[in-house]
C-alpha cells in the first residue's frame, strides 16, 4: 500500500517535492522537449503543448526531431503516460506548474522576438490554474519577466505572489546537449517573489544536478546575457584562430589542452554566432520598453 499522500490534500510545494505536481511545459523544441522528458523521466507527468501539429504527430509517433532523443525512451514515455502532447491549448486546463520554453529567435541586428512569449502568456492565463507556478525558460532580455510577462498574466485580474507564482530559469546555451547538461550543469533559478524561487527550485531538483539560487528574475536575465556574451566570445575567438591561421582546426583544438579553450571551442556554427557579435543593448531595452507599452494598453 503506498505511503503517498493524495495529490488533492497537498500544497503545492509538496506536490513539487513528491512529483505529483501537474506540470505542463509550452514549446516542443531543441529546449522544451528534452526538459519535458527529463522531467517525465525523474517521475512526474506532463503536458507539453505545441501549436505545431507535425511536431505533436512526431512525438506521438515516438519520432525524435532533435539531435541527442532517444527514440526509444520517448517512445516509452509516451505509451506509460508520463508524457502528453497536443496542438491544443486545452492540455494546460489546470496546470499547477507551466515552463515556457518557446523560441525567441533573433540575430546579429534584432533582438530576441518576445512575440512567442506574449502568445504563450495569454494561453497560460486562460488555463492557469490557482496557487500555479509560471517558469520562463525562454531567451530573455533583462527586464522581461517582471516588465512582459508579469503584466500579461494579471491582465485577467490575477496578483503575482497572490493568486500565482513568476519564476525565470535561463535555457541551456547549447540546446542539442539539453539532458547532458540538465545532468551535470548548475540550473540558475530565480522568482519574483521568495516563494517563486523556492518552489522553482525545488521544481527543478528533480532534473537538474544543482540548482543556484539568484536574487532576482532581472540578474539571472542579465547574468544570462552575460554567459551567452562569454560564450559567443570564445567561438568567435576560436573560429578566427582557425581561419586566420594555415592550421586544421581539430589539430588547432587538440592543441588546446587546457579549459576553457578546450571545453568551449567549436569547430562549426551558425554564421551568425561565429562572429560572436554582441546585440546593442539599446536596442533589448526599446524592445522590451515597447512591449510593455503594449501590455498596458491591451489591458485598458
Amino acid at each position: 500500500m503506498s505511503s503517498q499522500q493524495p495529490a488533492a490534500s497537498l500544497g503545492l510545494a509538496e506536490k513539487i517535492r513528491s512529483a505529483q505536481v501537474r506540470l505542463s511545459l509550452i514549446g516542443l523544441g531543441s529546449v522544451g522537449l528534452p526538459l519535458a522528458m527529463a522531467f517525465a523521466e525523474a517521475g512526474l507527468t506532463v503536458a507539453g503543448l505545441d501549436l505545431d501539429r507535425r511536431r505533436v504527430a512526431a512525438i506521438l509517433n515516438g519520432e525524435p526531431y532533435i539531435t541527442g532523443i532517444e527514440a526509444a525512451v520517448l517512445r516509452r514515455q509516451v505509451e506509460e503516460g508520463r508524457l502528453r502532447v497536443s496542438a491544443d491549448p486545452s492540455i494546460l486546463a489546470e496546470s499547477e506548474a507551466v515552463i515556457i520554453c518557446v523560441p525567441t529567435p533573433h540575430t546579429r541586428t534584432q533582438p530576441p522576438n518576445i512575440l512567442s512569449i506574449c502568445h504563450a502568456a495569454r494561453l497560460t492565463a486562460q488555463h492557469l490554474g490557482s496557487q500555479a507556478l509560471v517558469v520562463l525558460e525562454s531567451l530573455a532580455l533583462p527586464g522581461t519577466t517582471e516588465d512582459l510577462l508579469q503584466p500579461l498574466l494579471e491582465v485577467q485580474g490575477l496578483v503575482c505572489g497572490r493568486d500565482f507564482e513568476l519564476a525565470y530559469s535561463p535555457e541551456s546555451l547549447d540546446a542539442s546537449k539539453k539532458l547532458h547538461r540538465l545532468r551535470t550543469a548548475p540550473k540558475i533559478v530565480s522568482g519574483v517573489t521568495a516563494n517563486a524561487r523556492e518552489l522553482a527550485a525545488a521544481l527543478y531538483r528533480h532534473v537538474a544536478a544543482e540548482v543556484v539560487p539568484s536574487a532576482s528574475p532581472r540578474v539571472a536575465e542579465m547574468g544570462n546575457l552575460l554567459e551567452n556574451s562569454f560564450y559567443r566570445g570564445d567561438i568567435a575567438l576560436a573560429n578566427e584562430m582557425a581561419t586566420g591561421l594555415i592550421v586544421e582546426t581539430q589539430k588547432l583544438l587538440a592543441a588546446s589542452k587546457r579549459p576553457p579553450a578546450r571545453q568551449r571551442a567549436r569547430a562549426s556554427m551558425p554564421a551568425w554566432l561565429d562572429k560572436g557579435e554582441p546585440l546593442d543593448s539599446a536596442v533589448l531595452h526599446r524592445q522590451v520598453t515597447l512591449a510593455r507599452e503594449v501590455v498596458l494598453i491591451g489591458s485598458m
